[in-house]
């Protein structure tokens, strides 16, 4: 497996990975607080890296996310790294 897929504990199994390359939709919904829905397949919510009372941090259905507010950025896989997200997390949304 790749090192880029690896959380801090390397738990990230290459399942888990395919999910979240096809479909991160569901993984930031179950982290991010306040999701809202926008155009052209971006997302908005309160951001999980830093108190935050604006919607400053953005994603989308590829993956990449952004806070305006204090400057993560990254990809769905270094997302999910950084909150130990599993395969059951990622089902726990349904």
């Amino acid at each position: 497996m790749a090192e880029e897929c690896l959380n801090k504990n390397g738990l990230i199994d290459g399942l888990v990975v395919a999910m979240i390359k096809t479909d991160p939709i569901p993984m930031f919904e179950q982290i991010c607080d306040k999701v809202k829905k926008g155009s052209g397949g971006q997302y908005v919510s309160l951001c999980p890296f830093h108190q935050d009372t604006k919607h400053s941090f953005s994603f989308n259905e590829e993956g990449q996310y952004n806070c305006k507010s204090c400057g993560a950025k990254g990809n769905a896989i270094t997302f999910a790294r950084e909150f130990d997200f599993n395969e059951k997390d990622y089902y726990s949304n349904d």
